[in-house]
């Protein structure tokens, strides 16, 4: 009887038990990086403008915590070379997915809110700031150079500037590198 009971059980048990333990250690990855960016604003009229663009930079960081969702933060500083006198600079933080295309590429979007600055600066205008909530869906691709480098040949990200008076909706593309931790 103690037999047939003991075999009854590892039966039963055998079923309800897995043989793979679950993982124990998780990566999270960071990568930290620097991008050449430029906008098209719609804050002036650019018809009588050759150059319609302002340019500047992008530094962002990308923490991800899982395989495909990460959280990115980014400073675009777009008073670089600004034809018409303005610049903007936003600070924008939020959630990011990735869609694996082969091995070394991503896709990813992303949706960020933040904080933005338009710079007002001389001789076209009384040099001044105004600072706005800004939200901003975007897209990508990226590509891994090596195990510590990915590439970013194209950011882009179209941004609404909330409670800006006669509305704010600058196009930003950005090309650069990251160095992944």
């Amino acid at each position: 009887m103690k037999l047939f009971c003991t075999l009854a059980l590892a039966l039963f048990a055998s079923t309800q038990l897995h043989g793979q333990a679950a993982p124990t250690a998780t990566r999270t990855t960071i990568q930290a990086g620097g991008t050449f960016t430029f906008a098209a604003p719609d804050l002036l009229n650019q018809a009588n403008t050759v150059n319609p663009y302002i340019e500047g930079y992008t530094i962002y960081a990308d923490v991800g915590f899982a395989r495909r969702f990460s959280v990115e933060a980014e400073y675009h500083g777009l008073t670089v070379l600004t034809p018409r006198d303005f610049g903007e600079n936003s600070l924008l933080a939020g959630p990011r997915y990735s869609f694996a295309l082969e091995d070394r590429a991503n896709l990813y979007v992303k949706a960020l809110g933040g904080l933005g600055n338009i710079v007002y600066q001389a001789p076209s205008f009384a040099a001044h700031t105004e600072s706005h909530g800004v939200i901003a869906f975007g897209a990508g691709i990226e590509f891994r150079l090596t195990h510590h480098i990915n590439l970013r040949p194209i950011d882009v990200e179209y941004q609404h500037w909330l409670s800006y008076p006669a509305g704010l909706n600058p196009f930003v593309t950005s090309i650069g590198a990251a160095w992944v931790y």
